[in-house]
């Protein structure tokens, strides 16, 4: 066994250690190559559909959150200044006692007044993508008319 990291790959000969770095390198660039692809061949940012909510934070790493409407409580618009430039974010409140959102998700941690970084949710939507409100609306209305919605 070895006894220390790397020990192993110390004792390779000159030539595998340099096809293995290559292997990784090729390997790491491969993945990052197919993980921005498929940020931009799919740049999903909110949906409305039966099964709830859509979310996804819009970067190569954001992961898809859904949020079933049984859990949301209320949409709204909110509107966060940083330095020269207006953000402004659709939040999602969930309702009191819902399993938290994982931790490590972009969605679970927009740090505006008013939400719960553990329970609500928050997307940009002014950034990548602008936000049809009448449309967005309608379909809140004919998937789940409980959800209270406070849009500008």
């Amino acid at each position: 066994m070895f006894t220390k990291l790397g020990e192993g790959y110390r004792d390779l000969p000159r030539p595998a250690e340099q096809a293995l770095g290559a292997l990784v390198a090729i390997g790491a660039t491969v993945a990052i190559a197919l993980k921005v692809a498929s940020a931009i061949a799919r740049p999903l940012g909110l949906r409305a559909d039966n099964g709830g909510i859509t979310l996804r934070a819009y970067s190569p790493f954001g992961r898809l959150t859904v949020i079933p409407w049984h859990e949301v409580s209320a949409l709204n618009i909110h509107t966060k200044q940083i330095a020269h430039t207006k953000i402004t974010y659709l939040v999602v409140k969930r309702r009191a006692r819902m399993r938290p959102l994982r931790r490590r998700n972009p969605l679970t941690n927009p740090r505006l007044p008013g939400t719960d970084p553990e329970h609500d949710a928050a997307v940009s939507i002014d950034q990548w993508w602008r936000l049809d409100r009448d449309r967005f609306t309608a379909a809140v209305r004919a998937f789940a008319p409980h959800v209270r919605i406070e849009l500008d």
